[in-house]
């Protein structure tokens, strides 16, 4: 396949002058590259957000709230209340 001296070929070369992302300037190649790793920090921003998610809701999980007890006490008054 022919490439191009920034190392596309000219499907890709195509795709990157079709593009509303990578078409900003005339160096596509750079552009194709920030674009990547920007849709790679966002990927991984995602997958710590569902995990830290699941964490918490794990550690939740059993307790009826911050400011609640956890369950309602059942009898008469102990001693220091009479």
């Amino acid at each position: 396949m022919p490439q191009s001296k920034q190392g596309l070929t000219n499907a890709q070369q195509a795709y990157t002058r079709s593009n509303k992302v990578t078409n900003t300037s005339t160096n596509t190649a750079q552009n194709c590259r920030q674009a990547q790793a920007t849709c790679a920090f966002l990927w991984f921003g995602w997958v710590a957000f569902i995990a830290t998610l699941a964490l918490n809701l794990m550690a939740g999980r059993g307790s009826s709230g911050p400011n609640l007890p956890r369950s309602i006490r059942r009898g008469g008054p102990s001693m220091s209340q009479v």
